[in-house]
């Protein structure tokens, strides 16, 4: 990669709120996502996150993947975004854990509507 152009990709990666960041991580890749579904409903899924690690001496970290807003949310102010993702949840399809910047969020695993608080 050229230096110029990564010196400005992380320059404005940097400026993005945990929101933005997240919508721009998740659309840029999306295409490497993988999704096997069998005849018998089985399945297996093999998705980019992004996530947040919380480590304290003498414990092992625990990993939270940054989730969008759900569709259903209420538009996000900018005011929102920037105070960050103070909410977080569990999805009840994947067991998934989340922080997001609003209390309905959306998997970023499976998609589903996750209840924050």
């Amino acid at each position: 990669m050229d230096s110029k152009i990564r010196t400005q990709t992380i320059e404005f990666l940097r400026g993005l709120n945990d929101e933005d960041l997240a919508e721009l991580f998740y659309e840029a890749m999306a295409f490497r996502n993988r999704y096997r579904h069998h005849e018998d409903g089985d399945f297996w899924n093999e998705v980019y996150v992004i996530g947040i690690a919380y480590h304290a001496k003498g414990e092992a970290a625990e990993l939270l993947a940054l989730a969008t807003a759900h569709e259903s949310s209420d538009s996000l102010s900018e005011e929102d975004k920037i105070s960050g993702p103070l909410q977080e949840g569990q999805c009840d399809i994947c067991k998934t854990l989340v922080k997001a910047t609003t209390k309905i969020a959306k998997c970023p695993v499976c998609g589903a509507e996750v209840g924050c608080t």
